[in-house]
């Protein structure tokens, strides 16, 4: 179900961009699932990394750090908003720096206030400790999707995240 929704988000990207560089994908999981150093989770193909679009359409093999000048705030806010259309992701974590940047374009993409700040933890002010995009440290180059549980699997919910 991950590799579907990544390949299906990496095609739409490529539709919605045209030319656009591919998508930079990480770390998944182990092929027998449980740890996946250095990772806390990537334990049950629920977890992917995503490398930022960069702006000038920059192409990469690698994740790159991102900042509040280069990240393709448009392209990143289209990705994940591609996700979240599925119904299937549960978490992304991302950088604390580029929450406002990226609550700034989901306003300009159409979302209202309220819809934009229900999905961010903190786009603006104090942490609230909820939320779909959340800070994580070490987020600063790539972005993380955490999906839902598969329908049908009773296994997966038990398993360690």
């Amino acid at each position: 179900e991950t590799v579907a929704l990544l390949s299906w988000a990496a095609m739409e990207m490529t539709r919605r961009f045209p030319g656009t560089v591919p998508m930079v994908i990480g770390d998944l999981s182990d092929e027998d699932g449980g740890r996946l150093r250095p990772h806390l989770s990537h334990q049950s193909g629920r977890d992917a990394d995503i490398g930022y679009y960069f702006v000038g359409n920059q192409k990469l093999g690698h994740f790159k750090t991102a900042t509040r000048e280069n990240l393709d705030a448009e392209k990143n806010w289209t990705l994940i908003e591609l996700l979240i259309s599925t119904g299937q992701v549960k978490y992304f974590f991302v950088d604390r720096r580029f929450h406002k940047i990226l609550y700034r374009q989901a306003l300009e993409m159409g979302w209202t206030e309220e819809e934009a700040r229900a999905l961010f933890e903190a786009p603006i002010g104090k942490a609230k400790k909820s939320g779909m995009i959340r800070h994580i440290p070490g987020h600063k180059h790539h972005l993380h999707v955490r999906f839902r549980c598969p329908e049908g699997d009773a296994r997966c919910g038990a398993r360690r995240r």
